[in-house]
């Protein structure tokens, strides 16, 4: 399996018979795949850049067929196949505003991905650096008298295959709002 949007190792084909040759090609293109520069060939499938424009995996088939150069003799056909995973996505979160002290309910990630992983440029305001799929709950802290602002980076995760592919990154940001204080002055 590859991912999509990715460059397909070039496959030499062979066989322990001597004296064969090889025609390959791909009987029906899949809807939903690109970057199929050629559909037939002989002896060498080429490497591709293929992109997957579905939410899901998708097979593409290569009949490869061998024949001997003596005696013109054919041979049993093969399958070859490359299975290209989608690129995942995931859904925009909105920007949070809460107070210090304030609760930050648990935030559930959707989209095309498998998993979600995310991490946190500020994670004085209560919230770990980084974890996957779902931010638990959690308090907010400001402990200064400045508006504090964390950016959250998604990145949906497709595992199909035993491959893992990632998804564009989203962001999103919590803002934390100080506590108020007041300071009395004396009038004169």
């Amino acid at each position: 399996p590859v991912c999509s949007n990715s460059t397909t190792n070039s496959v030499t084909i062979s066989s322990p018979t001597p004296n064969t040759s090889f025609n390959w090609s791909i009987p029906t293109i899949p809807a939903g795949i690109t970057g199929l520069t050629s559909t037939s060939g002989t002896n060498t499938i080429p490497s591709y850049t293929l992109v997957n424009t579905t939410s899901v995996p998708i097979t593409i088939n290569f009949v490869v067929n061998a024949s001997t150069s003596v005696g013109s003799c054919p041979g049993i056909s093969s399958t070859y196949t490359i299975t290209v995973n989608p690129s995942p996505t995931v859904t925009t979160t909105n920007p949070f505003v809460v107070c210090n002290g304030g609760q930050v309910s648990n935030l559930s990630f959707t989209g095309t991905g498998t998993s979600y992983s995310w991490t946190n440029s500020l994670p004085s305001i209560g919230l770990s650096s980084s974890g996957t799929n779902t931010i638990a709950a959690f308090t907010a802290v400001n402990a200064t008298s400045t508006v504090q602002i964390a950016n959250i980076s998604v990145t949906p995760v497709y595992l199909g295959s035993g491959v893992s592919c990632n998804g564009s990154v989203s962001n999103f940001t919590i803002t934390v709002n100080p506590t108020p204080t007041v300071t009395a002055t004396n009038d004169v």
